[in-house]
């Protein structure tokens, strides 16, 4: 067999196999760097192998695979670069997902330095720690969100609003809550009497949290109140801003300023103002952080969740359909206050949410729940407005 046949069969035997990989928009994930293949060891083992054919000397073989080792170093950005439609952050330890301080140990798993035995007599363990800290930034744990193109346009200019009031919020001491990687308050209400609390999920070193603290809140079980939901959800909502707020709180008068119909509710856009009003004096701020917004999309659903609650700590309040969500065995259109979000180490979503309906409503179990978010979303897309 002539050279040039021989070559063409190697080619054939080696040819790199090829894969095509579809990915749903949002919730796609990039190849892992060890994807099988990749179709780039091929062209070494072919040089290899006619190399050994032709008899070469052992360093022909050393310069083809340093040739191709580097070639492949070039190519490794672009075959592990991250989907553009994720952001992504990084899972934290499991020490700090339990809201304690990891030690060195955790610290040494993180950076990847490795154990005292193997570190250099020449440099102090403590020093060697320091400096892999300071080089590496503290690792944010893996968040699935939409990038801006997948965004309405009106709701990415609210949340450029939102962005200018950074400061203005940040002055604001009440403000705030357990974003990823933070540690739980375990005290709070929201979080002992809630799902976490109760074990509804449990929470290991690849879960995900964010939670706004808030304070369990109720509507009066009188007849009177029945469609006071708006109100209700408002309350929750200030509780954030104000823990002692839910036992002084007049709903009455919430509602009146709402413009609630007892026989038919209220209008979710007569509920931004007050709200905003209250915000600003139980704060002493000049703070207008809440708009009405509706949410076209799954995506401009979680672009809310995460601007408010993952970003900044913050509930939000968002209409819905009650049937086939926890405690409600008929369909009514309802308010209900999102304070959590979670993301397991399997993907799955949920968020966390306070429902003030009173027994007399029909409501049952505690108020305080946690749902699947595709199947929340679309009790959510069937009366769809938010105030975030």
């Amino acid at each position: 067999m002539h050279i040039e046949d021989k070559r063409a069969e190697l080619a054939r035997q080696h040819r790199p196999a090829t894969s095509t990989t579809s990915a749903a928009r949002g919730h796609a994930a990039p190849h892992p760097p060890s994807a099988p293949h990749t179709g780039m060891q091929a062209p070494m083992e072919l040089a290899r192998s006619f190399a050994a054919r032709r008899r070469a000397p052992a360093v022909a073989i050393a310069l083809v695979a340093a040739g191709w080792a580097a070639f492949l170093a070039l190519q490794a950005p672009a075959a592990t670069a991250p989907s553009a439609q994720l952001t992504t952050r990084r899972v934290p330890t499991a020490a700090s997902a339990r809201g304690l301080r990891p030690g060195l140990a955790g610290s040494e798993q993180m950076l990847g330095v490795g154990p005292q035995s193997m570190r250099p007599t020449t440099q102090p363990a403590a020093a060697t720690a320091a400096a892999a800290t300071a080089t590496a930034p503290t690792p944010r744990p893996l968040v699935v969100m939409p990038t801006p193109r997948y965004v309405s346009p009106s709701i990415l200019q609210q949340g450029a609003e939102k962005a200018e009031l950074h400061d203005v919020l940040a002055a604001v001491p009440t403000a705030g809550g357990a974003r990823p990687g933070d540690p739980l308050d375990i005290s709070q209400p929201s979080i002992s009497s809630g799902p976490v609390g109760r074990g509804v999920i449990t929470l290991d070193a690849n879960t995900v949290t964010a939670f706004a603290y808030i304070e369990p809140y109720s509507e009066p079980n009188t007849w009177v109140y029945r469609n006071y939901c708006g109100p209700g959800a408002a309350i929750a909502l200030l509780s954030h801003w104000d823990r002692s707020y839910p036992l002084r709180a007049d709903i009455y008068q919430l509602g009146v300023e709402m413009g609630l119909d007892p026989d038919a509710g209220v209008s979710i856009l007569g509920m931004v103002e007050p709200i905003n009003r209250r915000i600003q004096a139980l704060t002493g701020s000049g703070l207008d952080w809440y708009r009405y917004g509706r949410a076209e999309s799954l995506d401009d659903f979680r672009y809310m969740i995460k601007t408010d609650v993952v970003d900044h700590g913050l509930p939000l309040i968002t209409g819905l359909m009650t049937s086939g969500l926890p405690g409600w065995s008929y369909d009514v259109g309802h308010f209900v206050t999102i304070y959590g979000y979670v993301h397991t180490g399997n993907g799955a979503e949920f968020v966390a949410y306070a429902d003030t309906a009173p027994a007399l409503t029909g409501h049952t179990g505690n108020g305080l729940h946690l749902w699947e978010l595709n199947g929340f979303w679309a009790a959510v897309s069937r009366n769809c407005g938010q105030i975030w």
